[in-house]
């Protein structure tokens, strides 16, 4: 697994209630930077973990998984020398 730094860019939903318009036209996307493992990934998305528990015998825990959609990925850097 690559240890990886990237910045991404987040969808976010609006107002969980009724919300004004003027209010909903301010909001932009947010640029998001992440740590973490690379479990996985294909040529659509990625699946990053921010923590791994390798400790058990045969079993491996993971916390703090996000799917990233790579089209959205603006950096991205590999730490895996580092560890």
């Amino acid at each position: 697994m690559k240890l990886t730094y990237l910045e991404w860019i987040d969808s976010a939903s609006i107002g969980n209630s009724w919300t004004s318009l003027e209010e909903v036209l301010k909001e932009k996307p947010r640029l998001v930077k992440q740590v973490g493992w690379i479990l996985t990934e294909n040529k659509e998305y990625l699946i990053i973990v921010a923590t791994l528990d390798l400790t058990k015998e045969g079993q491996k825990y993971v916390s703090d998984g996000l799917v990233v959609v790579k089209s959205l990925i603006k950096k991205r850097i590999d730490l895996s020398k580092y560890v």
